[in-house]
């Protein structure tokens, strides 16, 4: 870690030095009116489907994104054509009209009028099996005088395990998500009881590299840690494989936390993983950084059609059964 500090310092340096001969390098390129459709859909097994669809815009514009509000889409699922049940919702989102499950193999057509036909499949992965799920707990307790009354605080680290079971003979690919309700202690702008996203680390040698180099000369987020992290079943093909992540407890906050594990379809994951990518790349890093361009499958325009599974777990509603 002091490498890497002494590392930023000079590249930090280097900047500094660039900017007192930096010079002004206006864009010569073509600037165009004309717009690509831009299609965002990520199915989940049992739930309810939407799509997306807006026109792209500029990268130095800074108008408003539009919206397509006019396509007529065709639906296969596992070499079936289906019925256009599609919903037109407005501001460019269209709820289908077909409840994708674990299995299917969907192939989707979007034709907007006067601009052509858009198109992209994806398969619906199974959901995840996970099973052995403990808690190690690592308390602290203090007392303090309030009121002339003596409070008793408890608070440390919950260290959550689980073992994931990973199918075999078959590529697969996997996201996990740490969740928690608002309260009067945090996220003072979000209501009462609202979802959010934790940032989370997960220490594990198996799933993710542990280069001592790359450690060094790393300036964005690491793999291993985010509010979403993303892993593939490279090193655990067929094998189960404990997980584990530390939590932080304090007076019952546990009951706050909920688990969230995906299965990810092949262009899912790689849409999450270069939009993971380019929102990692601060200011800083852009300088270095050639610009992250995000996965796409669609043809005749840009974006993705990928399929989700998923597992959501309370994580109290465990704890409370040991």
């Amino acid at each position: 870690m002091k490498n890497k500090h002494h590392i930023i310092a000079l590249m930090a340096a280097t900047v500094m030095l660039m900017a007192a001969c930096e010079k002004t390098i206006d864009f010569t390129g073509e600037i165009t009116d004309k717009k690509t459709p831009v299609m965002i859909s990520l199915p989940e097994a049992d739930s309810t489907w939407t799509v997306r669809l807006t026109n792209s815009r500029f990268f130095l514009s800074s108008d408003p994104i539009t919206t397509i509000d006019n396509a007529i889409f065709s639906l296969e699922v596992n070499g079936q054509q289906m019925g256009n049940y599609a919903t037109n919702l407005g501001k460019g989102m269209y709820q289908m009209g077909y409840i994708p499950r674990s299995g299917d193999t969907i192939t989707l057509g979007v034709t907007i009028p006067d601009r052509g036909e858009l198109k992209a499949g994806c398969r619906i992965p199974s959901r995840p099996v996970i099973s052995d799920i403990t808690f190690d707990w690592d308390t602290t307790t203090s007392l303090y005088i309030f009121d002339e009354d003596t409070i008793k605080d408890t608070y440390g680290d919950v260290t959550c395990k689980f073992i994931l079971s990973d199918p075999g003979d078959e590529k697969n690919y996997y996201m996990i998500r740490l969740a928690s309700r608002s309260n009067s202690y945090n996220d003072t702008n979000l209501p009462w009881g609202a979802w959010s996203y934790r940032y989370l680390t997960i220490d594990d040698n198996v799933l993710f590299n542990q280069n001592i180099a790359n450690e060094i000369i790393e300036i964005g987020e690491a793999e291993n840690e985010g509010t979403n992290i993303l892993f593939t079943d490279e090193r655990i093909n067929g094998k189960r494989h404990q997980i584990s992540f530390t939590l932080y407890y304090h007076d019952g906050v546990l009951n706050q936390y909920r688990l969230e594990l995906y299965s990810l379809s092949h262009d899912s994951y790689y849409f999450y993983k270069s939009r993971k990518t380019a929102e990692s790349q601060d200011d800083f890093t852009g300088i270095f950084a050639e610009p992250v361009q995000i996965y796409s499958n669609v043809d005749g325009g840009i974006g993705v059609l990928g399929g989700i599974s998923s597992l959501k777990l309370i994580l109290n509603e465990i704890s409370d059964q040991e």
